[in-house]
């Protein structure tokens, strides 16, 4: 009797050994998940264009956006006097309020979208499938996760893609899902907009000053995007190779970033993750427009904005990117950067390269230390 007690005790002790064993090695050696956000300009007056329908199209949205504030007050008052009656009545109005929102917003998206918008959020999806290729192909335990745009889904798609993200939530279809992604984004752009001027006006002032070189790394922070600085090979070669041979820069590390102290922008990102893209138990959509129930951990945040503006001596233009890091596997710390400006050529391939060095790096880095 004493044997088959301790047979068991035995038993049981080796099965939660294993257990141990195996939780920690799927842990360690799972693929770890980056979502790098659409990129979204910094400059509100060029992500659409100014036609006379589209400003007409902005003119109109922000009608309704001041009228749905308006309505949304009269749904909260109604609501807290219990008055059921004026308060469906409220609803059903504000519910039409947002429908007709909803409605031009998408012919906003896609009519009224600049080319230079277009063209860069079409390259970066294609610059994600060959970085998650390249990281594979060195064996790097990291995947770089991208969302579809609105304007890019069918009414196919969309009624056959609908969401749910936590238990007891309310189904939501897909460009509904993405278009509160983007319009958090917005808010986050807004106030990234302005520590992004001041970055640009100390600059301005050294280059009066001093003269300094663009593309080397200034007492600004801003950091050094590698040996050469000029990502125009990069581009238009589109081998992305490279991107693993400057693993001794700063680029790509969190090293090279600084912990942004805005408590706005930093409590932004978290609603951004928190309630827009992941769940209670901080898991995400890695492809919801082909695999809408599954679900998988998200470590990482990567959220990027541009300018395209004209360079200081006014000779041409060029591009700054402004990054974020949300590092929700340890501590939910929010790091930013600004990356030296680069010359723009009005090709995509001088985007995808400076943003392309960014995230390769930073996903083979991230992984690395996880994996320790």
């Amino acid at each position: 009797m004493i044997n088959i007690k301790m047979l068991i005790r035995n038993l049981l002790v080796m099965t939660l050994l294993l257990f141990v064993i195996v939780s920690t090695s799927y842990a360690q050696f799972r693929t770890l998940n980056l979502l790098a956000t659409t990129p979204l300009t910094l400059d509100p007056n060029t992500r659409f264009q100014k036609t006379v329908p589209c400003r007409k199209l902005d003119v109109t949205l922000v009608e309704i956006e001041k009228r749905l504030l308006k309505e949304g007050k009269k749904l909260t008052t109604a609501r807290n006097k219990k008055e059921m009656q004026a308060y469906q009545k409220l609803e059903k109005r504000y519910l039409k309020l947002v429908k007709i929102k909803k409605k031009l917003n998408s012919k906003r998206l896609s009519s009224c979208e600049t080319k230079t918008s277009r063209s860069t959020r079409e390259a970066f999806r294609d610059l994600t499938r060959l970085l998650n290729s390249q990281l594979e192909q060195r064996d790097v335990r990291a995947q770089i996760h991208s969302y579809p745009f609105i304007s890019e889904i069918s009414q196919t798609q969309n009624e056959k893609s609908i969401l749910i993200l936590n238990e007891g939530d309310s189904p939501i279809f897909i460009k509904d899902w993405l278009r509160e992604i983007d319009e958090q984004q917005e808010k986050i752009v807004e106030l990234a907009r302005g520590g992004f001027e001041r970055v640009r006006t100390e600059r301005t002032e050294l280059a009066q000053l001093k003269t300094p070189n663009p593309l080397q790394e200034s007492a600004l922070g801003m950091d050094d995007l590698g040996e050469s600085g000029n990502l125009d090979d990069l581009g238009s070669s589109g081998d992305l190779d490279d991107l693993g041979t400057g693993r001794s820069s700063a680029g790509g590390s969190l090293s090279a970033y600084t912990i942004e102290r805005d408590e706005n922008l930093r409590q932004q990102v978290r609603i951004l993750f928190d309630t827009k893209l992941t769940d209670e138990e901080q898991q995400f959509f890695p492809d919801p427009l082909n695999d809408p129930e599954s679900k998988e951990p998200l470590e990482l945040l990567f959220l990027h904005y541009y300018v395209i503006r004209p360079t200081p001596d006014s000779v041409g233009q060029e591009i700054q990117l402004h990054l974020f890091i949300l590092d929700a596997s340890r501590d939910y710390t929010l790091y930013k950067k600004a990356t030296a400006p680069q010359p723009w050529k009005n090709r995509s391939a001088d985007y995808t390269g400076a943003v392309g060095r960014e995230l390769s790096l930073l996903a083979e880095q991230f992984a690395q230390v996880a994996n320790q």
